[in-house]
């Protein structure tokens, strides 16, 4: 698919009807054509706008800051999700996985455990709580997670990134390298990719 036509496409139907269900495909039509930065501008213009309520747009660019690892805003972006009510899967595997990084293993903790409690088959939830194992010492319990993660979503470079953290922990150092060698040879940004590359440099 041409995205950057879509793209085009999808600007000129905003332009005339700022909907947010053309918000986000623009959004996403941006993001997949190689440009996240503008798509994040052009969402995080929606969203200051005065569109504070939509939430489908708040995770579309929650996710797109987490991709390009600004991790503060992000943050904020579902701390406002929270306050508005949403007591959501997604947001909840995003916010413990932000916790994790920043060491608040409580807060992980609690956000996974209720977004695996609410939604224990989706991916995002598998992987946080996956993630949350892995960091909790207990990365065989981890893998298995991650594993049924990239099963049910085999698109996520985050996950495979989180599998090879566990590989590693676990002694398999081969397997672990194949993992960020493959990820990693995708050019797109991801949450962690930074994370990905020095591991890759260190084994």
């Amino acid at each position: 698919m041409d995205f950057a036509a879509a793209a085009a496409a999808y600007r000129k139907a905003h332009a005339t009807d700022q909907t947010e269900t053309h918000a986000i495909a623009l959004f996403t039509a941006l993001h997949r054509s190689g440009d996240l930065d503008g798509a994040i501008r052009f969402l995080q213009g929606w969203v200051n706008s005065g569109n504070s309520g939509l939430t489908p747009a708040h995770k579309a660019l929650a996710a797109g800051l987490l991709a390009l690892e600004r991790y503060d805003q992000a943050r904020q972006v579902f701390q406002n999700l929270q306050a508005l009510g949403a007591d959501d899967p997604l947001v909840l595997a995003g916010l413990a996985r932000m916790e994790i990084r920043s060491g608040d293993m409580a807060s992980a903790k609690a956000h996974a455990e209720r977004a695996y409690a609410v939604a224990p088959t989706d991916a995002a939830t598998l992987d946080a709580m996956g993630w949350l194992l892995v960091h909790s010492d207990d990365s065989s319990a981890g893998l298995r997670l991650l594993r049924e993660a990239h099963d049910r979503d085999s698109t996520a470079q985050r996950v495979r990134y989180h599998i090879a953290v566990a590989l590693h922990q676990l002694g398999r150092k081969s397997e672990a390298r194949r993992e960020l060698e493959h990820v990693l040879s995708d050019l797109r940004p991801f949450d962690g990719r930074t994370d990905a590359q020095a591991l890759l440099k260190r084994l």
